[in-house]
């Protein structure tokens, strides 16, 4: 019941649609994380599902790339795009440590954080245009599972930031369990893809390409802000996912 618990506190959490269950157990903090890659499921199916249901009807090309953009954002109540944009303004600002770190608590929107968010969401909705529409619908699972799966390894892995809410958080013996969690969703992912799709390589090369993206993008933010952070983890599922759609133009 627990693992339950934890599941249902990531769904309210980092999901925007009616959680079935609410209940919050503070000592489930590091389950709820590895739900991650399960929430990413969720976001896939339904994005997978968008993309059947806009290819059927045809809908103007344009118009469907501003949907394929705008549903990850919108999903996830912009909860990840919000720790993309305090990073951004953090790191952007390139100040001493101390006023970085800083500045990534502050609440106020910067220029550097409107800048960020205006290029990637440019940047996903004309890879959408530029071929991202004619990807296997499989790989629209395969993005946010990834994306949400190299975050929550990240969270796990790196030493956080003094002022982050995973601070402290995380006992070894529970912290390899959790490991071996998000290992196992995103495992079972991969074996559902490559067995429902019929190609293989580009499924395959869209997992590393998201999941090398995550890992470089957790780790940039823990040298710049001195750990890790909610908000970085967020800045890595946003500069993920953006790569995966990239990568569906050349694959």
């Amino acid at each position: 019941m627990k693992v339950l618990t934890g599941f249902f506190m990531a769904w309210s959490n980092f999901l925007a649609l009616p959680c079935p269950y609410k209940k919050w157990d503070e000592k489930q903090r590091g389950t709820m994380i590895a739900f991650l890659p399960s929430i990413g499921m969720i976001v896939g199916l339904l994005w997978m599902l968008l993309f059947y249901v806009l290819i059927s009807i045809n809908l103007p090309i344009m118009f469907a790339a501003f949907l394929m953009t705008l549903f990850p954002l919108q999903v996830s109540g912009f909860f990840h795009l919000d720790g993309f944009m305090d990073c951004a303004d953090a790191i952007m600002s390139r100040r001493p440590l101390e006023d970085r770190q800083r500045i990534l608590k502050d609440s106020t929107v910067g220029a550097f954080s409107v800048i960020a968010v205006i290029m990637m969401i440019l940047g996903m909705y004309s890879a959408f245009l530029s071929g991202g529409l004619y990807a296997d619908y499989l790989c629209f699972l395969v993005i946010p599972v990834t994306s949400r799966g190299t975050a929550a390894l990240s969270v796990m892995s790196f030493k956080p930031i003094g002022h982050s809410q995973y601070s402290g958080e995380y006992q070894e013996d529970k912290k390899t369990v959790q490991k071996i969690l998000v290992i196992v969703q995103m495992i079972v992912l991969m074996a559902i893809a490559t067995f429902f799709t019929t190609y293989i390589m580009e499924i395959w090369i869209t997992f590393a390409l998201v999941a090398i993206v995550g890992f470089c993008a957790g780790i940039y933010g823990k040298i710049q802000l001195g750990g890790f952070s909610g908000d970085i983890a967020g800045m890595g599922i946003v500069a993920s996912e953006l790569a995966g759609v990239i990568t569906l133009i050349f694959i």
